[in-house]
């Protein structure tokens, strides 16, 4: 109970724009019709963009894999349309999402180690599924 939102409860959460902003990521993907490949992709760049810069990015082989998910996708959102001019238009959407997602996630990131850290700070306990989800 203490973990459902509703619209008025989720309005006086300090968290209450990361969850406007998963909500428009969602809404954004059913009306891009995202495929389960662009998905996996994009999901994949994502987490590749999460990675801290002084560590595994400093390695060639790292950025040959980012580049190698970039061109990944662009071969996914080939397959999801008939013609050159809508496979680009759809590859500057999917990136464009992918932009706003990278912003979202840093915020989420940052929202969920401060609230962590607070909890430490606290001594307060949360149940293991929640532990798991920060």
């Amino acid at each position: 109970p203490d973990l459902v939102f509703d619209e008025e409860r989720m309005q006086k959460s300090a968290m209450y724009d990361l969850c406007q902003g998963m909500r428009q990521v969602s809404q954004e993907f059913l009306r891009l019709q995202l495929t389960h490949e662009e998905f996996l992709a994009m999901k994949v760049l994502l987490l590749l963009s999460t990675v801290p810069k002084d560590g595994l990015r400093n390695h060639t082989a790292f950025e040959e894999m980012r580049v190698n998910y970039i061109k990944e996708l662009r071969r996914s959102v080939g397959k999801a349309t008939n013609n050159s001019g809508q496979t680009w238009q759809r590859f500057y959407q999917l990136t464009k999402l992918l932009d706003a997602m990278h912003d979202l996630v840093g915020s989420l990131l940052d929202f969920c180690f401060y609230t962590f850290r607070e909890s430490q700070a606290l001594k307060v306990e949360f149940p293991d599924m929640l532990v798991e989800i920060i």
